[in-house]
């Protein structure tokens, strides 16, 4: 996220180039951005999921379309303060195999 002269961001869903990229799904990201274990052809990507209940109360999901969401801040914070709260969720994280996603 770009900050303001102040160097602050703030939650934004009708900008969806304003936050941390993710996917609902992992076979829902392009090609280009799934490992191969995916059916893509990025090989050096790890695909990690997090609960949305797990983003604490200074981050939210939006969602963008149904391959597509970003996490944003709730409210105006320093970036800093934004790229903390993400780092913050890294316990949380749980690395995603192909076994963990179920077929449509």
């Amino acid at each position: 996220m770009d900050p303001d002269s102040q160097g602050n961001v703030e939650p934004n869903p009708e900008n969806t180039s304003l936050g941390l990229s993710v996917s609902p799904k992992p076979t829902l990201l392009p090609e280009y951005r799934r490992p191969p274990a995916f059916g893509g052809t990025k090989g050096d990507l790890v695909v990690y999921r997090i609960a949305v209940a797990d983003l604490g109360e200074s981050l939210q999901r939006v969602p963008d379309d149904e391959r597509h969401e970003l996490v944003q801040p709730k409210f105006k914070m320093s970036v800093v303060a934004f790229e903390a709260a993400i780092a913050a969720t890294r316990p949380k994280w749980v690395r995603v195999e192909p076994k963990d996603v179920p077929n449509d």
